[in-house]
């Protein structure tokens, strides 16, 4: 039968407590909380970058997959207001890469098989899925 032990303390690992208190941990001896503030900082640019995507979408951010459209549209956010082109595209694309496999899967179309964007647009048109002006 499999035995419980304390598994982090015997593999040397700090428990919550001991980060917590020491000096290495998240607030230090002097009382700085620059780990903590960029924590929130952080946290705060994605709360208002998640915002602004479902606003811009509407009520259809209610009917999308969180994870598979709105964190790569919040993500490519991010990036385009750091002015990383490159990572707001490359994550712009993954959104509507999912967007095009989810709409297939809605709809019964099988678009395994298809990489990228045009693959998939090729395919969701070739079996009537979307329209062909799309």
């Amino acid at each position: 039968m499999f035995e419980r032990r304390n598994r982090p303390a015997a593999l040397g690992h700090k428990t919550h407590v001991d980060i917590g208190s020491n000096e290495t941990g998240l607030v230090s001896r002097l009382g700085q909380n620059a780990p903590l503030d960029e924590l929130a900082a952080g946290s705060r640019e994605v709360a208002e970058a998640t915002l602004t995507v479902r606003q811009e979408l509407g009520n259809a951010a209610e009917q999308v997959d969180h994870d598979q459209l709105l964190l790569p549209l919040t993500a490519g956010l991010r990036y385009a207001a750091a002015r990383n082109g490159r990572k707001a595209v490359l994550q712009a694309g993954i959104a509507v890469e999912n967007f095009l496999t989810h709409t297939a899967a809605h709809h019964g179309t099988n678009i395994a098989g298809t990489n990228g964007i045009n693959a998939k647009m090729d395919c969701l048109k070739m079996m009537g899925t979307i329209r062909p002006n799309y």
